[in-house]
């Protein structure tokens, strides 16, 4: 499998893609039935890196504890490359990243 790291955007399509899928109401679905999604999309695109920046941006949509709970699930399979580790340095370049094409 290649290591690339995938987007917020691919997963956040790949999550509304799959509710709309589903045909079930949020408070309905199961934990294990959002990982499969995960473990889908892994497949999908031949990647199971994100980061940590990532992770954040995507469960901070959730809307209730239980949609943080699926979408904690979601992300189970996959591999957080940094570990959680993000260097000051790095916050402060991709602020400055994201002033310049703003």
């Amino acid at each position: 499998m290649a290591r690339r790291v995938l987007d917020t955007s691919v997963l956040i399509q790949h999550w509304h893609d799959c509710r709309a899928r589903a045909a079930k109401d949020l408070s309905d679905l199961q934990p294990s039935e959002t990982e499969v999604w995960g473990c889908a999309l892994i497949r999908l695109r031949r990647a199971d890196l994100i980061l940590t920046p990532v992770y954040l941006e995507f469960v901070a949509g959730a809307q209730s504890a239980h949609e943080l709970l699926l979408q904690r699930s979601y992300l189970f399979p996959f591999a957080i490359h940094d570990r959680g580790d993000v260097r000051k340095e790095d916050w402060i370049e991709a602020s400055r990243v994201i002033s310049e094409t703003a």
